[in-house]
């Protein structure tokens, strides 16, 4: 009998390729429906908050309805930037309850037309923001205004 002639050692040995695909395939696909969840749960828990603002603001100034929607942002089970980019729509709801036309004249033009404005509100509101591109009292005070500008029919979201 022959012995069988032994392999020559390789560089490396591991999981087949093939394997390794498998397991990169599996993990993005749990991983696309664990997103998937969240961002479901995240949009049902944002949009509860609505209705609530919406009833609220019958009875609330501008400025009452900003405390609800900022009060409403701290308390925000969704995800961090679903929350940050639903305070325009939470302000809308609360808004609409009513008609603004009067709050929407006391607005002075040449301070709204300074890009700065929000800024020194919220500084006078003790909501100072400590990142200027992610600061929901400043979005909050920015909704009002384009509330006020298109004539109390919509707010601009920021995409």
């Amino acid at each position: 009998m022959t012995a069988k002639p032994k392999k020559p050692p390789r560089d490396w040995e591991g999981p087949s390729l093939r394997t390794v695909f498998v397991g990169l395939s599996i993990v993005s696909v749990l991983m696309g429906v664990l997103a998937y969840y969240r961002y479901s749960q995240s949009e049902k828990s944002i949009m509860r908050g609505m209705p609530a603002l919406e009833a609220a603001g019958k009875d609330m100034t501008p400025e009452q309805c900003i405390d609800a929607v900022l009060a409403w942002h701290a308390r925000c089970e969704g995800l961090s930037f679903m929350c940050n980019n639903t305070v325009p729509e939470a302000m809308f709801h609360c808004l609409k309850a009513q008609d603004r036309a009067k709050d929407c004249a006391e607005l002075k033009p040449d301070e709204v037309s300074k890009g700065q404005w929000v800024f020194y509100k919220c500084k006078d509101r003790n909501t100072m923001c400590k990142r200027t591109k992610q600061c929901a009292c400043a979005d909050a005070y920015r909704a009002f205004d384009s509330f006020c500008r298109t004539d109390q029919e919509s707010v601009q979201v920021a995409l």
